[in-house]
């Protein structure tokens, strides 16, 4: 459950981030839509993080990636904000709203992280890197996939085991 949360968390970053504001006509008709969804995300993006910080001394390292992610991912997008206020119209209550959102989500990392290490070392010195501040803080142009782009089959019995993924990333940081 938790994993899944950290899941959530980051798809509500990514979502709020690549949110662009656009003035055409077909945006114009979504804009109730957009902003119910965007609203939802962000409530329940703030029930997220009010649970973890409830519960941040039993959290696993999967959840704390999760409020690194959300935490850069946010002070990303309010860099965005700041830099050009007339691209993004955001009002005050929103942008104070997001910097608590992102301050949370750091807060919650901050605490929970003595709590992780101390579960599982081992697990925590192979892949721990992941939690460092400011290794989330991603600022790349988002790519809107038309349907047509080719990707990898997935072939029957062509698995991912969570092993495998973490010894990709031991190897990456060197800490394998």
């Amino acid at each position: 459950m938790v994993e899944a949360l950290g899941h959530l968390l980051l798809s509500s970053a990514i979502l709020m981030l690549f949110s662009v504001p656009t003035d055409s006509a077909a945006a114009k008709s979504n804009q109730t839509k957009d902003q119910i969804l965007f609203d939802k995300t962000v409530e329940t993006l703030k029930k997220t993080l009010h649970f973890f910080n409830r519960e941040y001394r039993n959290v696993n390292l999967d959840a704390i990636i999760g409020t690194r992610i959300v935490e850069g991912q946010l002070t990303v997008l309010l860099q965005r904000i700041t830099k050009n206020p007339h691209h993004w119209p955001v009002d005050d209550y929103l942008l104070r709203d997001l910097s608590g959102l992102r301050d949370l989500a750091k807060d919650i990392s901050d605490k929970a992280i003595s709590f992780v290490e101390a579960s599982d070392i081992a697990y925590y010195k192979k892949i721990g890197a992941l939690l460092a501040p400011g290794f989330w803080e991603l600022d790349y142009p988002s790519r809107d996939f038309t349907g047509i782009e080719t990707y990898w089959p997935y072939q029957p019995g062509e698995t991912l085991r969570e092993e495998d993924s973490d010894n990709c990333l031991a190897e990456f940081f060197g800490t394998g």
